[in-house]
């Protein structure tokens, strides 16, 4: 099948999950066979000799490769590669391999590229790349049919949806104690549906949103404020309302939750300025337009 790349993530050990959009428009989810790999450098082979018996410290496998180790290597050395059959497990082993010598004994690379990256980066693929992929009881093939440098290239015809939510504020500006007025989605297309007040409880308004957008199925959900509160807004709601575990609006039919992860304040240009957290929307891209 050809496809764009629209999303990937990891959802279980040895697993990375891609969306695929296909030249029809449908949206196809497949899952690759993959783990995370870091590496280990050391002055001494014996020490990474010892590291490669250390099965306790949390790798699945391990094995000797030649690698450049820095960009101004003119030739290659020889480094532990380990594999971690779940990415989440990474940096708690790089911690493990620091600990277990004297400083600067052990030097360890790849440990802070996002899994997503990492796999990307294996397969010689990027977001939006095109490509010829196949499914084999091994995973997946990847036929890059794209190129990164490339100036003209084929935007695959991706569908939006801009959600925009009405509050009923107590103040003058909105809490998130504040219930919902109404709900408008509209389209790239221009259309727009409406999930008004009227005799509709916020129940109904909310369950109507999950709906709209799982008829909609859009590939791009552009919000204002969604990363800091239009997002965890509704989920309040949802809670409010007794309905947290219908407030699904991704492919994967995950239930919406606040980023694990809060937000981070930082100074720029004689400014402290915050950045939230991401909220992620699962085979869907979501866009904060304000972030």
């Amino acid at each position: 099948m050809r496809g764009w790349i629209l999303d990937l993530y990891t959802e279980s050990p040895e697993k990375m999950v891609v969306w695929l959009k296909l030249e029809n428009g449908e949206s196809r989810r497949l899952i690759d066979r993959w783990a995370p790999s870091i590496f280990v450098a050391s002055d001494s082979m014996a020490d990474l000799t010892d590291l490669e018996k250390k099965r306790e410290l949390g790798f699945s496998w391990s094995r000797f490769v030649e690698r450049y180790e820095k960009a101004t290597d003119r030739s290659e050395s020889e480094v532990l590669e380990l594999v971690v059959d779940d990415a989440k497990k990474v940096a708690g082993l790089a911690d493990s391999i620091e600990r277990s010598k004297p400083f600067g004994t052990y030097r360890l690379y790849n440990v802070d590229v996002p899994p997503e990256q990492m796999y990307l980066y294996e397969n010689d693929l990027f977001p939006l790349a095109c490509c010829d992929v196949s499914e084999t009881s091994d995973g997946l093939n990847w036929d890059l049919q794209d190129d990164v440098y490339s100036c003209d290239y084929v935007v695959p015809d991706l569908r939006s949806v801009d959600i925009e939510v009405a509050i009923k504020k107590s103040e003058k500006i909105a809490k998130i104690s504040d219930p919902i007025e109404s709900i408008s989605l509209r389209s790239g297309d221009g259309s727009t549906c409406s999930i008004d007040g009227g005799s509709s409880s916020e129940y109904d308004k909310i369950l109507g949103l999950v709906e709209q957008i799982k008829k909609l199925d859009p590939d791009l959900i552009f919000t204002r404020d969604g990363d800091s509160f239009l997002l965890p807004y509704l989920v309040e709601r949802a809670t409010v309302n007794g309905i947290p575990e219908k407030l699904s609006i991704d492919r994967d039919g995950n239930v919406l939750k606040p980023p694990m992860k809060k937000g981070t304040s930082y100074f720029s240009y004689g400014k402290i300025l915050f950045k939230p957290s991401a909220m992620k929307l699962r085979g869907r891209v979501h866009l904060d337009e304000r972030s």
